[in-house]
């Protein structure tokens, strides 16, 4: 779930109704915690309903449960959202990449946990696990 901090009570910030492929995904009550739903294609992406434009901000991602991969980061393109781009490798995105769980790669783009930034990968990460 995405949530900023605010000290106050938390805000909901992301945008599905402008996803084209809000189709895959599934908000619970609240809509703090967004799912991606069985048998949907291979990612989608999701993007806040405002951009950030200034300030101090803290993100709290909590994977509840992870597949075989997951990206989280941010992006100043909301174009990316849907299931054509890719987030881990797109220009103008920094993510957090969990690494595969699934036929391993000791690669550090495509297989270990990884910081990524403008496409490439740029520092090794502790793998996240569910929960």
């Amino acid at each position: 779930s995405l949530e900023e901090r605010t000290g106050q009570a938390s805000v909901v910030v992301w945008d599905l109704d402008g996803n084209p492929g809000r189709q895959h995904l599934q908000v619970e009550t609240g809509g703090s915690t967004v799912s991606y739903r069985r048998n949907s294609p291979d990612f989608c992406s999701v993007v806040g309903k405002a951009p950030i434009k200034s300030g101090v901000h803290f993100f709290e991602f909590v994977m509840h449960r992870i597949g075989d991969e997951l990206w989280v980061g941010l992006t100043d393109d909301a174009q990316i959202a849907g299931f054509k781009t890719n987030l881990r490798v797109h220009r103008s995105a920094y993510t957090y990449y969990c690494g595969r769980r699934r036929g391993g790669s000791n690669n550090l783009r495509d297989g270990q946990s990884s910081l990524q930034g403008g496409g490439k990968a740029e520092q090794k990460f502790e793998h996240v696990m569910n929960g």
